[in-house]
């Protein structure tokens, strides 16, 4: 009996160390095969040294988010913020590092389970690193939650890209010795790119300021005292999960194209604000691969029969 407790004590940690290693194993493969994927789907050579074109990586970050459920928006705000450009190579093909040791288009910071390395030579696993931290961000207990926390509501993770950056003083929703709106935040300056660049309106979030509480003097974490905000608001969904034959409408009068860009020769018509179009298939990224979109071009038909692209900015569930 008690040679066979003590042969339990040893290999009981051995099996506990082959079990770790094979899950480990296996979230590496996972990650590898995702990568090699959104590789394959965005056509773009992962040991390139230099920064895609902006269609490119505009389908690297929005196939990423959309295959890990992340609103595609809210990925490429953050590359915005964070990069400047959606830049993650300077002009030598080297990794763009910054003082705080941030890391490429992401700026990954102190992310022990990834390859540090690899994080500098390959941007879609470091893409991958960015939206699996925010995918994290979005699942904590500890964070507010904003009505039923549905993903596909943009204001939803608020909080969440508020914790990327950290839940730190200067990323207080409100200013606390003023009670005024802290438009600085990390999360505020997203979403003010969200609105810039997919050329959408968000809602703006009231929240009160003695839900934070916080030395503006200290580096500790805010402490949320309201942990579950209900809006009655018209929230945001993401631009990104229309399906084929679903019926949308349009928010604005807006142009349909001949083809998935801005041009003053592929007008094919108008298109009035509040018109039901139907989605015909799926998405499809900008064809001049210079021009930086941060949305993408549904193709839509009429219920007269005309076809073309929009930008999917412009459409919203219909009701």
């Amino acid at each position: 009996m008690g040679c066979n407790l003590n042969m339990q004590k040893i290999l009981k940690p051995i099996i506990s160390m082959i079990v770790i290693g094979v899950v480990s194993l296996s979230i590496n493969i996972d990650r590898n095969v995702l990568a090699n994927d959104i590789a394959n789907t965005c056509e773009f050579n992962p040991t390139s040294k230099v920064n895609p074109n902006y269609s490119t990586m505009n389908c690297l970050l929005t196939e990423t988010a959309l295959s890990y459920g992340v609103p595609p928006e809210i990925v490429k705000a953050i590359a915005e913020g964070e990069s400047g450009n959606w830049r993650h190579f300077d002009m030598n093909g080297e990794a763009i590092v910054t003082s705080d040791n941030g890391i490429g288009i992401m700026q990954i910071t102190n992310q022990s389970a990834y390859d540090q390395e690899r994080l500098k030579s390959d941007i879609v696993y470091n893409i991958q690193a960015g939206v699996e931290a925010l995918d994290n961000m979005f699942k904590r207990k500890d964070l507010p939650s904003i009505n039923g926390g549905e993903r596909d509501v943009l204001e939803h993770w608020y909080f969440a890209i508020m914790a990327y950056n950290g839940t730190k003083p200067v990323n207080s929703p409100i200013i606390q010795a003023s009670g005024a709106r802290n438009v600085n935040a990390y999360q505020e300056k997203i979403l003010q790119i969200i609105e810039k660049f997919e050329l959408i309106e968000l809602k703006k979030l009231h929240f009160k300021s003695e839900h934070f509480q916080y030395d503006s003097n200290s580096r500790e974490n805010i402490k949320f005292s309201a942990m579950n905000y209900k809006f009655d608001l018209p929230l945001t969904k993401s631009k990104y999960f229309f399906e084929k034959n679903e019926k949308v409408v349009t928010t604005t009068d807006l142009k349909l194209r001949s083809r998935p860009t801005t041009s003053n020769d592929n007008v094919k018509a108008t298109l009035n604000k509040g018109e039901i179009v139907t989605i015909t298939g799926p998405f499809v990224y900008d064809e001049v691969a210079t021009k930086k979109n941060h949305f993408v071009w549904y193709p839509v038909k009429r219920s007269d029969g005309t076809e073309g692209y929009v930008a999917s900015s412009y459409l919203d569930h219909s009701t």
